[in-house]
C-alpha cells in the first residue's frame, strides 16, 4: 500500500522535497517505515531521525493522519495514510 510521508523544517530542507510516497507492506510498522524513509536520503537525513544505535530521536514529532503518535505506537497503515 502507498503511504505519503510529509516533511517539515530541517527534514524538508535536507530532503529537498515536501513529501514522498513510500510503499509499505502489512508487516511494516512505524519504525520500519521511518528506517525506509531515512535510507532514501543522505546520511545527514538519516542522522536527523536516528542516533548511532539506530534509536529514533525523540525530538522528532510524528503525526499520523493529523494525530501525534509515538515511535512505539501500534499503527495499522491504510492506503493513502499520511505521516
Amino acid at each position: 500500500m502507498n503511504i505519503v510521508v510529509k516533511y517539515t523544517a530541517q527534514l524538508k530542507k535536507e530532503a529537498g522535497i515536501a513529501s514522498q510516497n513510500f510503499e509499505v507492506v502489512e508487516e511494516d510498522n512505524l519504525q520500519s517505515l521511518l528506517l525506509k524513509v531515512s535510507q532514501s536520503y543522505n546520511e545527514n537525513f538519516h542522522d536527523m531521525l536516528f542516533n548511532n544505535d539506530e534509536v529514533f530521536r525523540q525530538s522528532i514529532m510524528i503525526v499520523h493522519n493529523g494525530a501525534q503518535v509515538g515511535i512505539a505506537d501500534s499503527l495499522l497503515f491504510a492506503e493513502g495514510d499520511e505521516i
